[in-house]
């Protein structure tokens, strides 16, 4: 079973994870790991974020200074949107590969979990086509979220609000899911309702 879980920041998806992965033994891919791994010297997405956006985003040792780039874009709508068009499909390709992978390593043809974890989301799911058995969206307040990512990650109001901002709203998370976790609560809430859904 090939599960995609989304949410947006701080709806505890790292949490639900690691649950995952310790009670399921669950195979994790993470899209913001992907995405590093495209950006390593070599790779495609580094060839094409170096194309768009120049040298000025390399450090000395030629890797991508993520700072810099991160500078770079927060600035410049028109240019995140160019940089997600040409990155995004990349990364949706990787973890496609790597769900193979998984699959093919399975020689036991035992149940394998796989779960695929992101913040961001596609327009539709004709652009994941297949790839999925299930779409979890995890949802929690703002008010909930804005009080973990200070706790956890020591966020201020202002980089929270810019998160926010960059992210879908509910009502898309709600549109591309086919289960509605509400994580609101107590951790261990969570994992009962997850129990119930395996």
């Amino acid at each position: 079973m090939v599960i995609f879980i989304f949410g947006g920041a701080g709806s505890g998806k790292s949490l639900l994870l690691d649950f995952l992965k310790k009670r399921y033994n669950a195979c994790i891919i993470e899209a913001d790991k992907t995405a590093h791994e495209l950006y390593e010297p070599g790779n495609t997405g580094y060839t094409a974020v170096r194309n768009l956006l120049g040298s000025q985003i390399l450090n000395e040792d030629k890797t991508l200074d993520r700072k810099k780039m991160a500078e770079i874009l927060y600035k410049d709508a028109v240019l995140i949107k160019k940089i997600n068009s040409v990155i995004h499909p990349m990364v949706w390709k990787s973890i496609n590969n790597k769900i193979d992978n998984i699959k093919n390593m399975n020689t036991q043809n035992t149940q394998q979990l796989i779960v695929v974890e992101a913040a961001l989301i596609p327009k539709d799911r004709k652009e994941l086509e297949g790839m999925f058995d299930e779409y979890w969206f995890l949802y929690a307040d703002e008010k909930v979220r804005r009080k973990r990512l200070k706790e956890s990650r020591g966020y201020t109001d202002d980089m929270i609000d810019n998160i926010i901002s960059k992210q879908p709203e509910t009502k898309d998370y709600i549109r591309l899911c086919d289960v509605l976790i509400e994580n609101n609560s107590a951790y261990s809430e969570l994992e009962e309702k997850i129990e119930g859904l395996l």
